[in-house]
């Protein structure tokens, strides 16, 4: 955590004591997701690290800069911030977001649009649960 912090300063790694030593059960409350998807999707990561399908990974960090801010190179395409209340859908805000900053980068910040999370949480066909959660892939299909 303090290596993180330590690498940049624009936001701050933390953790948050109503989620710290909780269980893999625990989170399933809040997300809906089976507790079988979340363990095999942290299971294939794990098989992943030890087969070597992350080869180069030193590399590639090393090669990052120590520094760096998105507000200085394209503070245009950075929207508000947005509570989601006490709905599980963090997946369709990300998805709205990273989306819309996508827009407003490839238009080279003459359009910033405002998706709607909502809309994601109200019509979703592929599998969502809506406010019980869902997988941000979700937001793609």
């Amino acid at each position: 955590m303090n290596q993180v912090n330590n690498m940049q300063k624009s936001w701050q790694y933390t953790i948050y004591p109503q989620f710290h030593g909780w269980k893999i059960d625990e989170y399933k409350k809040l997300t809906s997701i089976p507790v079988e998807v979340i363990e095999q999707r942290m299971e294939e990561n794990r098989q992943k690290r030890l087969l070597g399908a992350f080869e180069g990974e030193e590399e590639i960090l090393a090669s990052l800069p120590t520094e760096f801010d998105w507000r200085n190179k394209n503070g245009a395409c950075i929207g508000e911030v947005r509570d989601q209340q006490h709905c599980g859908s963090c997946w369709a805000f990300s998805g709205t977001s990273t989306l819309s900053d996508r827009l407003c980068i490839a238009s080279g910040g003459s359009n910033s649009p405002v998706l709607s999370p909502q809309e994601l949480v109200d019509c979703d066909t592929s599998g969502a649960h809506g406010c019980h959660g869902a997988m941000l892939t979700s937001a793609w299909d």
